[in-house]
C-alpha cells in the first residue's frame, strides 16, 4: 500500500526545490493579469489593471491609458515628462488642471504608456530568464542502499504532471496561467515523461535531522 504521507513530501520538497531554482533565476514575476477597481476621493470608481513587475510597475485603465494615483488621492491620466518619467497629463489647451479619470477624456493620449527605460529593463529580464511558457522540467528519483525506491515511474509523473492536484497545476495556477511545467526529453524507462529513476546514490541515506552537511550529500 502507498505511503502517500511520505509520497507527497517528497512532491512538496521537490515543488521547493524548483521555487527556489526558477527564484534564483528569475528577475522579476509580471503583475496579475486580472482586473480590479479603483476608486476617486469623490467616491466614483473605475476598472482598471496593473502592468510591470515588482520592479517597475503602476496601473492602467480598461482601456489601456496609463493612469498615476497624486499626493492628494485622485487618479490622473499620465503622460512623460522631460525626463521621460510618468507624470499627470494636463487638459487641453484653454483649460487649466490635471486630466482626471472618469471625469475628463484621455484623448490624445498614448496607450500603455511606459517610463522612459522600461523596455530595456523589462526585455533584458526576460531574454536573461523567462518566466512564461513551457518550462521542461526532471523528475530524478533517488534511492539508497539500505533503501530501494518504491513508487512507479508511472505514479510520479501523476504527482508531478497530472492535469490536477499535480505540481504542475499548482505552478499553472500560481503564474496565472501563464508558467507550465512539462515534462522533459530523456530515455529513460519510458522515454519522454519527464521521471528518471530510480537512481541509486551508493551509499545509506543519511540522518538528515542534524546541523551538518547531510542534506547538501543528497542534494
Amino acid at each position: 500500500m502507498i505511503n502517500w504521507r511520505l509520497f507527497r513530501f517528497a512532491a512538496l520538497l521537490f515543488t521547493l526545490i524548483l521555487a527556489a531554482c526558477l527564484a534564483t533565476a528569475v528577475s522579476a514575476a509580471p503583475a496579475a493579469p486580472t482586473e480590479l477597481t479603483l476608486t476617486q476621493p469623490d467616491g466614483t470608481s473605475f476598472p482598471a489593471r496593473q502592468w510591470g513587475d515588482e520592479w517597475l510597475n503602476g496601473f492602467e485603465t480598461a482601456e489601456g491609458y496609463t493612469i498615476l494615483r497624486e499626493s492628494d488621492g485622485w487618479w490622473a491620466y499620465a503622460t512623460l515628462d522631460a525626463g521621460g518619467a510618468l507624470a499627470p497629463a494636463l487638459q487641453s489647451s484653454g483649460q487649466a488642471g490635471r486630466r482626471l479619470v472618469g471625469s475628463d477624456s484621455p484623448e490624445g493620449l498614448p496607450q500603455h504608456l511606459r517610463p522612459a527605460g522600461s523596455t530595456a529593463t523589462q526585455t533584458t529580464g526576460a531574454a536573461r530568464s523567462p518566466n512564461a511558457g513551457s518550462q521542461p522540467t526532471l523528475v530524478l528519483l533517488a534511492s539508497f542502499s539500505d533503501r530501494d525506491g518504491i513508487y512507479s515511474a508511472a505514479s510520479f509523473n501523476t504527482l508531478f504532471f497530472g492535469p490536477s492536484n499535480s505540481v504542475q497545476d499548482y505552478f499553472l495556477d500560481a503564474s496565472f496561467n501563464q508558467l507550465t511545467l512539462v515534462p522533459a526529453a530523456e530515455s529513460n524507462g519510458t522515454s519522454n515523461d519527464g521521471i528518471v529513476g530510480w537512481l541509486n546514490l551508493g551509499y545509506d541515506h543519511p540522518n538528515t535531522g542534524g546541523a551538518n552537511t547531510n542534506n547538501q550529500l543528497i542534494t
